[in-house]
C-alpha cells in the first residue's frame, strides 16, 4: 500500500510554492518611492559693497572709497581691484581688507579673497562680517566644517539675519545634522516666512530628521497658500508614506498627478498603493500608462503579478499579463522568460497543465539559470508522474545560488511519491547537515518512522 507523506511542506500548495520568492506583502512593497525634485537652494554669493555697518574705513581711505564707489556700482571689478591695490597703503583698515576680499571673491579668486579676509581678522579678530565672508567662501569650496566654524562665530558676534541662518542650516544638512538644520531653518523662516528656499530646506530637514508630524503640519500651511503646487502634494505624500498613513499618501499622490506631477515612478507608487487598497482597476490603468510610455520593468511587474496570484486576484493578474504581452517585442530574453513564467502560472491555475509546462520550458530555454521556472517545471513534472525529468530539474536548480534547500526538498518529495523513502531520507539528512531547521528535522523524524515500519513489516 502506498504511503502518502504530508509533512514535506516546504513546497507550498497551489502551484506557487517558493518559486517566485514573493510574500503576501509584495503588493505593499516598503520600497515604494515617489519622485521628488531635490531641493535646490540658491545661496546668495554676496556682493562687494561699501557698507556703513562695516568696520570703519580709516580717514585716509575715504578718498579711495569715493573713487571705488562708481566702479563697484558698475560691477567693474577688475578696475576696482587694480585701483584698490594701487592706493590701499601700507596698513589698510580691516574694512578695506574686507572690501578687497569681496572684490576678489566676485572675480572667483578664492585663495586671494581668503587671504584678504584673514588680514581683516588680524586687525579686528571679532569682525563678524569677515567671519561670515570666510564661511561663504568655504561653502563655495565645499569645506563645510570650516564654514560651520566661521558662520557660528559670526552668529555669536551678532549677525542673526535670515540669510545667515539659512547658510547655517545648509551647512548642517551637508554635515548630516538634519535636526540642527531644521532648527536653523526655523530661525530663518521666523525672519522671512515667505522665503521658499527656507521652506524647502525646512521640509527637507524635518523629513530627514524623522520629524514627520512637524513636516506634515508645515506642508498643510504651505498647501493652504499654494494648493495648485503639485510638488507640495508630492512631498506630503512622501511624508505620509513614512508615517505609514497609506490611504492619505495615495490621496495626496493622486492630487499631485492631477496637477501635473506625473512620472513613471509616481504612477508605479500609486499603482502599488491602489493594489493594497483593493482597487485593482485603477492600479492596472496606471500600470498600462507606464507600459504605453515604454516603462517595462519586468522585475517589478513580475513581483506584482506574483503577488496578485498569491492573493487569488487571478483576473487582475491576467489583465496585467495581457498588457505586458503587448510589449513583449521590447523585452530582452531574461524578461521574456519572466513573462512566460507568469503565463505558465496562469495556465496552471486554469487547469491547462500542458500549456503551463510548455510555457515553463520556453522560459527556461530563454534563461537557463531561471531557478524559479526550473523548480516550478519540476513540480509540474512530479504531478504528471514524469519523475525522472522532475529529479533532473530539481538537481539542476539545486546548483543555483539561493535555491538548494527548496530544490532538494522538492526532489525529496518526488522520491517519496515513488516510495523511495530511504533515498529521500538520505537526501534530507544531507540537507539538514548543511542547513539545519526544525521543519527539516520533523520531516526526517517522520521519514525515519516510515522506513523503520517498512523494514519491520518485511
Amino acid at each position: 500500500m502506498k504511503i502518502r507523506l504530508l509533512l514535506l511542506s516546504l513546497l507550498a500548495a497551489g502551484g506557487f510554492g517558493l518559486a517566485g520568492q514573493v510574500t503576501a506583502s509584495a503588493g505593499t512593497d516598503p520600497r515604494i518611492s515617489i519622485d521628488i525634485a531635490p531641493p535646490n537652494w540658491q545661496l546668495p554669493a554676496g556682493t562687494a559693497i561699501l557698507a556703513q555697518r562695516e568696520s570703519s574705513l580709516a580717514a585716509g581711505e575715504q578718498p579711495l572709497a569715493l573713487q571705488l564707489h562708481p566702479l563697484l556700482q558698475a560691477e567693474q571689478y577688475p578696475e576696482a581691484l587694480a585701483l584698490l591695490k594701487k592706493h590701499q597703503g601700507d596698513q589698510p583698515s580691516a574694512a578695506l581688507w574686507l572690501l578687497r576680499g569681496q572684490i576678489e571673491q566676485q572675480l572667483k579668486d578664492h585663495p586671494a579673497a581668503t587671504q584678504s579676509y584673514r588680514e581683516a581678522l588680524k586687525s579686528v579678530p571679532d569682525f563678524a562680517r569677515a567671519h561670515r565672508a570666510l564661511a561663504l567662501l568655504a561653502i563655495a569650496d565645499e569645506r563645510y566644517r570650516e564654514a560651520r566654524t566661521e558662520l557660528a562665530r559670526a552668529v555669536s558676534l551678532g549677525i542673526t539675519d535670515a540669510t545667515t541662518y539659512g547658510y547655517l542650516a545648509y551647512i548642517h544638512l551637508k554635515a548630516g545634522q538634519s535636526f540642527a538644520a531644521a532648527q536653523a531653518y526655523q530661525q530663518a523662516l521666523v525672519l522671512e516666512p515667505d522665503n521658499r528656499d527656507w521652506q524647502s530646506g525646512l521640509l527637507y530637514a524635518l523629513t530627514q530628521s524623522g520629524q514627520y508630524d512637524s513636516a506634515e503640519a508645515l506642508l498643510g500651511d504651505l498647501i493652504n497658500q499654494r494648493s495648485s503646487d503639485g510638488a507640495l502634494w508630492l512631498q506630503r505624500a512622501q511624508v505620509q508614506l513614512r508615517q505609514h498613513h497609506l490611504a492619505q499618501a495615495l490621496s495626496s499622490l493622486e492630487v499631485a498627478m492631477r496637477l501635473g506631477s506625473v512620472s513613471n515612478n509616481n504612477r508605479q507608487a500609486a499603482a502599488q498603493l491602489h493594489m493594497q487598497s483593493g482597487n485593482f482597476t485603477r492600479a492596472l490603468e496606471l500600470l498600462d500608462k507606464n507600459l504605453a510610455a515604454g516603462d517595462v520593468n519586468m522585475g517589478y511587474l513580475s513581483r506584482l503579478a506574483n503577488w496578485m496570484m498569491s492573493e487569488e486576484q487571478w483576473r487582475a493578474a491576467g489583465q496585467l499579463l495581457q498588457s505586458i504581452e503587448a510589449q513583449k517585442s521590447k523585452l530582452n530574453s531574461g524578461d521574456n522568460a519572466r513573462r512566460l513564467h507568469l503565463q505558465a502560472r496562469l495556465a496552471e491555475h486554469r487547469g491547462e497543465q500542458k500549456n503551463a509546462m510548455t510555457a515553463m520550458q520556453s522560459a527556461i530555454e530563454l534563461d537557463p539559470g531561471f531557478a524559479a521556472a526550473i523548480i516550478d517545471l519540476a513540480r509540474l513534472k512530479t504531478h504528471a508522474q514524469a519523475y525522472a525529468e522532475a529529479e533532473m530539474l530539481y538537481s539542476r536548480a539545486a546548483a543555483l545560488p539561493g535555491y538548494r534547500q527548496q530544490a532538494l526538498t522538492g526532489k525529496a518529495q518526488t522520491l517519496i511519491n515513488q516510495e523511495r523513502y530511504r533515498e529521500s531520507l538520505a537526501l534530507l539528512r544531507d540537507l539538514y547537515r548543511e542547513q539545519p531547521s526544525g521543519e527539516l528535522q520533523r520531516n526526517i523524524n517522520s521519514l525515519e518512522r516510515i522506513v523503520h515500519q517498512r523494514s519491520g513489516s518485511q
